[in-house]
């Protein structure tokens, strides 16, 4: 039997026994996410995180190349997110109503393969506030001129954009080489989105803008057929 002390506990040592380490989070820049021992100091002013499958080409993924060189953190399925999640379930487009969102809790994207998307367990990551892109031009390599086929890093950098964090969106487009490109290529888009004021604007935005387009190659088509009966017609005095 132990000696008892003055409050009538057991008093005795229990040096022996290993006390159970206190566990801790990330600091004030991720008090959203648990699970990490480690801090991390963004290079946004915002927590910029992703979902890793490992689907892609690890030297070619841009996930992972902004993961290396610490622009962002890489989280599990099963870690609790309150963010904004880039995802097929959300039922709205990004807009500038997310910005608090991201402010206090950051933004994420899932990294996938687009010819393996079927493959993600979508249904374990329901956390956060889930959103959808609006029509964008891809600027990468692999899927150049290519409408929403984005890499991660034209998709955060697009949420960024779109939500007025423009500065941070450049950061992360930073690189890479066609980085800028992808600013310059969507340039119309990005501000026109991020000068509507919900998600529902931000689709009236989109839907007028395919539509100016479609009405463009109309009338790209009634000239060409135009010139070619034209020059039908010139041939034979040629």
């Amino acid at each position: 039997m132990g000696r008892k002390g003055q409050d009538g506990y057991d008093d005795r040592r229990k040096s022996h026994v290993a006390k159970k380490p206190t566990r801790k989070y990330n600091d004030q820049s991720t008090p959203h996410v648990r699970g990490y021992k480690e801090s991390f100091q963004f290079k946004t002013s915002v927590g910029v995180y992703m979902w890793d499958f490992e689907q892609c080409d690890a030297k070619k993924c841009t996930g992972r190349k902004l993961e290396r060189l610490g622009y962002l953190k890489a989280i599990r399925v099963n870690v609790p997110f309150h963010g904004l999640v880039l995802s097929p379930f959300g039922t709205k487009a990004v807009s500038i109503e997310d910005l608090d969102v991201i402010k206090q809790y950051g933004t994420s994207a899932i990294d996938c393969s687009w010819a393996r998307i079927d493959e993600i367990p979508l249904g374990k990551l329901k956390n956060g506030v889930h959103r959808l892109l609006p029509f964008l031009v891809a600027a990468n390599p692999v899927n150049y001129g290519k409408p929403s086929k984005l890499t991660c890093a034209e998709a955060i950098a697009a949420t960024l954009y779109i939500v007025g964090l423009k500065e941070d969106a450049l950061t992360i487009l930073k690189p890479f080489k066609w980085g800028c490109q992808f600013i310059s290529l969507n340039y119309e888009l990005l501000e026109g989105y991020s000068k509507c004021k919900s998600g529902a604007e931000v689709i009236e935005f989109q839907n007028a803008y395919m539509e100016r387009i479609e009405q463009a190659k109309e009338q790209e088509k009634v000239i060409d057929v135009g010139m070619r009966r034209i020059w039908d017609v010139a041939a034979p005095y040629g």
